[in-house]
């Protein structure tokens, strides 16, 4: 097709576009997301880990199996289990899974018919609404509050802390914080 006479015939550019140089980021690493090992001193970084989201969709399965106080509502112990499983899953460097979820109900007491006042009282005070509130530090403290070391161990062994003593588990000055 032929152009009008008053458009200006097309000149050939010599330089075409070229991406900016790319430049390494000041940490080291390639990409600036990129987290290889997460730093004890750094306070409100949260415990990072690949494909996350599939906590929300594990947490579902596990609706039946919770023993709610009344006055709890399944949001706030599905939000708080899969704080800990998520936290638990970052610790070994992979995806959470069942397991995960279960050490997190079992922790917080949910899959025991009678928890003890004490747990039954911190949920009460601390966890109403967790799971529809957008409160990034009361998710921080709870997370928090669950020891390292006790994480780390099996899902069998655990339950059987659980059951001996949870407050070894959970330290319950670190959610009163918030």
């Amino acid at each position: 097709m032929a152009a009008p006479r008053y458009v200006p015939s097309p000149v050939q550019q010599r330089k075409y576009y070229q991406s900016t140089r790319k430049t390494k980021h000041s940490s080291g690493v390639s990409r600036p997301a990129e987290v290889f090992k997460h730093n004890a001193n750094q306070e409100g970084t949260g415990h990072p880990g690949p494909d996350q989201g599939y906590a929300l969709r594990l947490v579902k399965q596990f609706k039946d199996k919770v023993f709610l106080i009344p006055g709890e509502h399944w949001e706030d112990a599905a939000e708080v289990a899969v704080l800990t499983a998520l936290k638990r899953a970052s610790l070994f460097g992979r995806a959470p899974c069942t397991y995960d979820i279960e050490v997190g109900l079992c922790i917080w007491g949910y899959l025991d018919p009678n928890p003890e006042e004490g747990l039954v009282d911190l949920r009460k005070d601390n966890f109403g609404h967790i799971g529809s509130a957008h409160n990034y530090l009361m998710r921080r403290n709870v997370s928090d509050a669950i020891s390292l070391t006790g994480l780390k161990r099996s899902p069998e062994l655990i339950r059987m802390d659980y059951e001996q003593n949870w407050r070894a588990m959970i330290d319950p000055s670190k959610i009163d914080e918030s």
